[in-house]
């Protein structure tokens, strides 16, 4: 396995191979480059044309926001598929922007409900209410009652906490896909297979990844893990906003038209919701589906690491890998030796997903113990000796150069 360094050596561990960008290598990376380039030319086009289509002029929406008590209520006329419920909230306190996870909202009228609402919208909506569930940077296209979920909230449903949870899951997971294409050697094609499905009681959110048949005995060590982290923190420290954009089926297929995987999992989804958009999602440059609304930006996150990958055996005939990972948000710190416990167990295979006889099939003389490792955090955050507390926005980088 290659994976991406920041200096000159190499340094080889059995069979696999960590580079740190050695000139003296080669490695393909024009395919990624130019693929990637261009779902984002795609993404950046279809965005200006559903602008300039839906705002010919500039037409007011009453948003009604509903707050803990009457007195908190507030009616705010808006902008028509321009304005987000991240705009609403930012018109009401600055503390309610940045604490808002996702958004309910209830059409006034709903006949005059769009169909361009997200897949997780009509799919986990099971308690009959009405209520639509929005990214916080999706743009409102009708009269409504606006509601924010938070990460704490006093007065709110079990259904609500746990859209919540799916949101931050599922944005967690496609951090996960983003530093897939940058971690990997283009020559050994790397691609996200699929988001599973996973709940946060099963204590990891996971992304199928598959890789070339070249590294199928290729054995994940406590390095590789700590370097996916620093990866991904990365990505978080840059405080990216995850971007949604509701397209056609047929702008999807065309947009991920070099990815097999995904182009089957959009077939299937407009099979069994012909009439839904596909929800596609942008965080920095990479661009990807996914099933439901994502949290505002990567400034939420605190807590974060890569803290296992599994060989997967589903299929004998692809190079199958589940990566697994362990997170929580800025407003639910836990202190550091809680997290080592929960680290430790988001190391083990995540089956919830799996039939009885899916297994992971490392074999023993490639199969790493991953518990054996002490908290891969240790070794990429920063913590306070004082307090026992993480000190925000510092951890150490994935360059060991800086």
């Amino acid at each position: 396995m290659l994976l991406r360094r920041s200096s000159t050596n190499i340094h080889k561990f059995g069979k696999i191979i960590f580079l740190r960008e050695s000139s003296s290598l080669p490695v393909n990376q024009s395919s990624s480059h130019d693929d990637s380039t261009n779902k984002n030319t795609m993404f950046d086009n279809k965005l200006k044309q559903q602008m300039s289509e839906r705002i010919p002029r500039i037409e007011k929406i009453e948003v009604t926001y509903e707050g803990r008590g009457i007195a908190d209520n507030a009616v705010m006329y808006m902008n028509k598929h321009l304005s987000t419920p991240y705009h609403c909230a930012m018109h009401i306190s600055h503390g309610l922007a940045q604490r808002g996870v996702i958004a309910l909202v209830k059409p006034q009228n709903n006949e005059e409900q769009n169909d361009e609402v997200n897949q997780d919208n009509v799919i986990d909506n099971k308690e009959e209410d009405p209520s639509l569930i929005y990214s916080m940077n999706q743009p409102l296209d009708a009269d409504c009652r606006l509601q924010f979920l938070k990460f704490n909230m006093s007065q709110a449903t079990p259904w609500h906490h746990q859209q919540v949870n799916k949101a931050y899951w599922r944005s967690c997971a496609f951090i996960l896909g983003a530093i897939t294409k940058d971690a990997f050697q283009t020559s050994f094609s790397p691609h996200v297979y699929k988001f599973p499905d996973i709940s946060e009681k099963s204590g990891a959110f996971c992304c199928d990844i598959v890789l070339d048949e070249a590294v199928k005995d290729w054995k994940v060590t406590e390095e590789s893990l700590v370097y996916l982290t620093k990866l991904a923190r990365g990505i978080i420290s840059k405080q990216l906003k995850f971007e949604p954009l509701l397209v056609e089926p047929e702008f999807a297929m065309e947009m991920f038209h070099k990815d097999n995987y995904r182009r089957s999992e959009i077939e299937k989804f407009h099979e069994k919701n012909p009439l839904l958009p596909i929800s596609v999602y942008r965080l920095g440059n990479y661009i990807d589906v996914t099933s439901g609304p994502l949290i505002m930006n990567t400034s939420m996150i605190f807590h974060y690491v890569v803290t296992a990958i599994h060989k997967l055996h589903s299929n004998a005939n692809v190079n199958s890998w589940r990566m697994q990972g362990l997170s929580l948000p800025e407003d639910l710190k836990v202190h550091h030796t809680v997290w080592s416990l929960l680290e430790k167990r988001a190391r083990k295979l995540v089956r919830e997903d799996m039939h009885d006889n899916d297994t992971c099939t490392s074999s023993s003389s490639n199969k790493e113990n991953l518990l054996k490792y002490e908290s891969i955090e240790n070794k990429t955050k920063i913590y306070s000796k004082a307090t026992g507390q993480w000190v925000n926005n510092k951890w150490a980088s994935a360059d060991p150069t800086r």
